[in-house]
């Protein structure tokens, strides 16, 4: 199964409890970068109206080069939530489904509309 080089064991456990045989092949790695731009920096937490977590990587960097609890986090995914809510972000909202109109619709419900 292609994957990451660290992948979640999520899918190969459901596989190997249906009987699956599961090889694991790495064919990428994740690299965090080792600094963030200084605007980007300076405006953690309070300049955003969210931080999108898409990966449970995503949480992890940001934790370390940014810090905790950062904007509200809209997840794309229960896996996303579960690692950014273990690491102290407040997520208050994950997408219905893991693509880009589930996002679009999980970040809407952040809008304020007009009364």
């Amino acid at each position: 199964m292609p994957g990451a080089s660290e992948p979640a064991p999520d899918l190969a456990d459901h596989l190997m409890a249906r009987g699956w045989r599961v090889l694991p092949v790495p064919v990428y790695r994740t690299v965090p970068v080792a600094a963030v731009d200084p605007d980007v920096a300076a405006g953690w937490p309070a300049g955003y109206d969210a931080f999108v977590v898409t990966a449970p990587s995503v949480a992890r960097v940001a934790a370390d080069l940014l810090g905790v609890p950062g904007p509200p986090v809209v997840a794309l995914g229960a896996t996303s939530a579960a690692a950014a809510t273990e690491l102290g972000f407040d997520v208050v909202v994950t997408a219905a489904e893991a693509s880009p109109a589930g996002l679009v619709e999980a970040l809407a419900t952040l809008r304020k509309e007009p009364a």
